[in-house]
């Protein structure tokens, strides 16, 4: 039942992402920036990541979520908010969750764009096509990102992964270490905003801790 409860959460999350990327064209940091936070949270009181997978899979699908969209970020075919977007699907459901995630949003816009090419000729103008070679995205990738990833959540045998499990593990001696260099993360970087002048490069030192032994 709480399981339950905890996907229909996540698909009410990913249905505010949709509505305001679709009618508004962004994707609020309250929603995008809120869910990294709450991730990381969770992650500090249960020892594992919303959806279930352990810690380790939430750090390593952040790390693909990078690798996924910086490039586009850095040609502007991606907004911001849909990187911070991919972000928080990682740090909640884990690598698997959003490679998935990321491979069928990007066939679904493909799809998408080459019927409306096809069927619409008059979209298909050059113009048009200059039009997407510009600066602003013109699909909202961010709600298909948000509806992929309810689609992998809720049909998880269709992707052989495990269901949403919450597991509370045993407190170890490697999460409490874990937990510990993530508190480190969150207070260096949380110096270097509330107080940028009193420290020089925090995130560099923050994420150097991450690696250090306790």
């Amino acid at each position: 039942m709480l399981n339950s409860l905890w996907i229909l959460a996540l698909c009410m999350w990913a249905g505010m992402i949709v509505f305001y990327d679709l009618t508004q064209r962004l994707i609020p940091n309250a929603l995008s920036l809120g869910a990294i936070v709450f991730a990381l949270v969770f992650m500090l009181l249960f020892g594992q990541s919303y959806y279930g997978p352990p810690i380790s899979s939430a750090f390593g699908g952040l790390a693909v979520a990078f690798l996924l969209t910086i490039p586009g970020y850095a040609t502007h075919s991606l907004g911001g908010g849909d990187v911070k977007l991919l972000m928080a699907i990682s740090l909640l459901c884990g690598l698997k969750v959003v490679l998935l995630t990321f491979v069928l949003a990007s066939l679904s816009v493909l799809a998408i764009v080459l019927m409306v090419w096809y069927f619409s000729p008059r979209l298909a103008s050059p113009s048009w096509m200059n039009y997407l070679e510009r600066g602003r995205r013109n699909i909202p990738f961010g709600a298909a990102l948000a509806a992929s990833m309810v689609v992998v959540v809720l049909f998880p045998s269709l992707w052989e992964i495990e269901s949403c499990k919450f597991k509370p593990r045993i407190e170890t001696q490697a999460i409490r270490g874990c937990r510990y260099r993530i508190c480190h993360v969150i207070h260096a970087v949380l110096r270097a905003v509330l107080c940028p002048s009193h420290l020089r490069h925090p995130v560099p030192a923050a994420i150097l801790l991450c690696f250090r032994r306790h």
